[in-house]
C-alpha cells in the first residue's frame, strides 16, 4: 500500500496456481502501478470502461465498475479511500467499498504516477512538474511548487518520509 517494495508476510509457498483471469484489467502504461489489493478486493483499471473497478480476488467477480472515463494514474489506497489522477486534470478520492467519488480536486493538469497520502495531505505531481499537497480534511490546496521539466518529460515520482519530500524528475 505504501509502494515501498517491502512486504512483512511470508508470500506464496511453492508454485503459484492460476485461479482466474479476465481480459482488460490492470492495463499498464510506463511505470504505473494500476492495481492495489486490500481486504480480498483487487482495485484496478478496466479497459472496457476506461475507469476504475473492484474485483473479488478469490472468484474474479466484479464488485463495481465506476469512476471517471479516461486515462487513470496509478492508484493509492489509504484507509477507506482510493486516490488517483486522470487525464481530465482532476485528483479523485473514491470510496473503496462503493466506487463513489467522495470528492475531487481540479488542477487542469494530467498526472499518472501514484499520489502519496501522508501528514494529513495527498501529494501528487503533474507531467509539467507541478507538485501539489491537498489537505484531506479541508479538501483544498495547502502547497504547490513548480519544478523545471524537459519538454515531453514524464510525471515526477514522489517519495515522502518524516521530513523530506523527494521529487524525482525523469529525463
Amino acid at each position: 500500500m505504501q509502494h515501498s517494495g517491502w512486504y512483512a508476510g511470508k508470500g506464496p509457498a511453492g508454485k503459484p496456481v492460476l485461479k482466474w483471469k479476465k481480459k482488460g484489467l490492470g492495463v499498464a502504461y510506463q511505470y504505473q502501478n494500476l492495481a492495489v489489493v486490500a481486504g480480498g478486493t483487487l482495485y484496478t483499471i478496466s479497459s472496457h470502461l476506461q475507469g476504475l473497478c473492484a474485483v473479488d480476488i478469490h472468484s474474479g467477480t466484479p464488485q463495481w465498475e465506476k469512476g471517471p472515463s479516461g486515462f487513470i494514474s496509478s492508484i493509492t489506497l489509504s484507509g477507506e479511500h482510493l486516490f488517483f489522477g486522470c487525464n481530465d486534470g482532476y485528483l479523485y478520492v473514491v470510496n473503496r467499498h462503493t466506487g463513489e467519488t467522495e470528492w475531487n480536486f481540479h488542477t487542469g493538469r494530467s498526472f499518472y504516477c501514484a499520489p502519496v497520502v501522508a501528514h494529513g495531505s495527498v501529494w501528487f505531481a503533474t507531467e509539467e512538474g507541478h507538485v501539489y499537497a491537498v489537505n484531506l480534511k479541508e479538501q483544498r490546496l495547502s502547497w504547490e511548487e513548480q519544478f523545471k521539466m524537459e519538454p515531453g518529460g514524464y510525471t515526477p515520482l514522489l517519495t515522502l518520509s518524516a521530513e523530506i519530500l523527494l521529487v524525482t524528475i525523469p529525463y
